[in-house]
């Protein structure tokens, strides 16, 4: 091992991790950081969106169990005045 290369060694270290240093700043990490940016905002998006789908499946659940009930109320409604003409044709 050669001390006297040593300072010009060091010195050389120190301006490579310098510009090393202001390229990672000016280049890479902005686009790291946009990057992260759109991925946040894409993922917020898709859980608005999922949020939405959501919202509107409840709405056609909550219709379809409300026709639902209207159609059992009809048919309740339909047997039960089929049974009472029945009833009055073996009586009458």
């Amino acid at each position: 091992m050669d001390v006297s290369t040593f300072p010009s060694q060091l010195f050389w270290l120190v301006v490579t991790f310098g510009l090393l240093l202001v390229v990672m700043n000016k280049v890479a990490l902005p686009g790291i950081a946009g990057g992260l940016a759109n991925r946040k905002a894409r993922i917020d998006g898709d859980l608005a969106d999922a949020e939405n789908a959501h919202k509107t499946a409840a709405e056609a659940l909550a219709q379809y169990e409300a026709a639902l009930a209207q159609a059992r109320a009809k048919a309740l409604a339909n047997a039960d005045q089929n049974r009472k003409r029945l009833n009055a044709e073996i009586d009458g």
